[in-house]
């Protein structure tokens, strides 16, 4: 994966990802002078909010969690 910053990318960062299973995604390299390391794991899209309750985009009474 190759990261730069903002509109100007003369300055990138290449990080290498890998699938260790099917439910993580694993990622590292060197971002800004500082090693990486990051371990992300597969949800279930129907926990997230916006799934299971639905988009309104006028609503009658905020929803607050």
């Amino acid at each position: 994966m190759t990261l730069s910053e903002g509109a100007e990318p003369r300055t990138k960062y290449v990080l290498e990802c890998s699938r260790p299973d099917a439910e993580h995604l694993e990622t590292q390299g060197m971002f800004r002078g500082d090693s990486v390391s990051l371990r992300m794991r597969k949800l279930d899209p129907s926990t997230f909010v916006l799934m299971n309750r639905g988009f309104h985009l006028n609503q009658e009474a905020p929803f607050t969690r």
